[in-house]
């Protein structure tokens, strides 16, 4: 999990991103997707901190053991870099990697490792 960056107010309001693995079964084949989720904490000075029941985002990964969570600094949006232990496709001997980027609303996600026409091939 991670926090996004806060900025000091009258009461506390932070962002956090909670990656949740893979389901594996015995072949070490993924049975069931990564999340990744955000959920906002809100609190005010002298109160315990509640957490909002209302996920904010959440994103299904096709696959993922680990993953690194990065906020922006205005913690407005995460990239979660996703890897595994087994390449699922066959086609690397060291595992595999997804790199997601979204916005904390989740109104905008999009999978960096998927080549697009938008995207400049061999830079």
């Amino acid at each position: 999990f991670g926090f996004a960056p806060m900025r000091p107010q009258a009461s506390l309001r932070a962002r956090l991103a909670i990656f949740v693995p893979d389901v594996r079964d015995d072949m070490q084949r993924a049975s069931e997707p990564a999340e990744l989720s955000v959920w906002e904490v809100i609190g005010s000075h002298g109160t315990a901190l509640e957490v909002d029941q209302v996920e904010k985002m959440k994103a299904k990964i096709d696959s993922g053991q680990m993953a690194e969570l990065k906020w922006c600094a205005s913690g407005t949006a995460v990239l979660a870099h996703c890897t595994t232990h087994v390449d699922d496709s066959g086609k690397s001997y060291y595992g595999g990697s997804k790199l997601l980027l979204t916005s904390s609303d989740g109104r905008y996600q999009k999978d960096l490792t998927v080549a697009d026409s938008t995207t400049p091939s061999g830079v």
